[in-house]
């Protein structure tokens, strides 16, 4: 028998963390569901299996909820259930950024479709600082003076492949106040996987 696997998160303001893991248990139970929901004040994050049927149901009931409203979601198939049984949880913020005063849902970098993003880093304006770690001292130290420098500049860094990077790489990044959200980054759309198999079922160009 095969599962479905989805992956979604939604970055939003919910004022009834508690409240809504009950709902959450309560109906992903109902429907067999298994995997990880974490909320937030933040907003919600999970990876969770089951049939197709109890996927679908649970996502368009999330969708529905007010308190999340629309999100994309990413689905697979697995030949049996990665996980053993639901667990959904309340944490202090969905994405562990260690600056839980910082609300996502207030404000994020501009989001950029993957068809764009040449024509982004091509403007006289945008600093790419691109290596084959991202979470370095020698680029921590470059973006940290860049940010110090010049405070406007729209700035793109990475990659990082470790829990350790998606901290201390934003940190330095962002330009972040309590009490609302990240600005000064562009951030590459996730819809990525789709945009590749958009390409891969283009006709291709044969050229003599």
């Amino acid at each position: 028998m095969t599962v479905t696997v989805s992956t979604f998160y939604k970055f939003t303001t919910i004022t009834d963390a508690a409240a809504l893991k009950a709902e959450v248990a309560a109906f992903g139970c109902s429907l067999g569901i298994r995997g990880s929901i974490l909320i937030a004040g933040e907003g919600i994050n999970a990876t969770a299996s089951g049939s197709g049927d109890s996927i679908a149901r649970l996502l368009t009931w999330l969708r529905l909820d007010i308190r999340i409203g629309e999100f994309e979601s990413k689905e697979s198939v697995a030949q049996s259930h990665p996980f053993r049984r639901l667990k959904v949880k309340v944490k202090p913020e969905i994405v562990t950024f260690g600056r839980p005063d910082i609300l996502p849902s207030a404000g994020a970098g501009k989001y950029v479709r993957p068809e764009n993003w040449n024509a982004l880093i091509a403007e006289p304006d945008v600093v790419v600082v691109d290596t084959a770690h991202g979470h370095s001292r020698g680029v921590l130290e470059m973006v940290r003076a860049l940010r110090r420098n010049f405070p406007e500049l729209e700035l793109i860094v990475g990659n990082v492949g470790t829990a350790a990077g998606t901290r201390d790489v934003p940190e330095v990044t962002f330009i972040a106040s309590p009490g609302r959200g990240v600005d000064g980054a562009a951030v590459l759309d996730h819809t990525l996987n789709r945009f590749v198999k958009e390409l891969s079922a283009r006709p291709r160009m044969l050229t003599e």
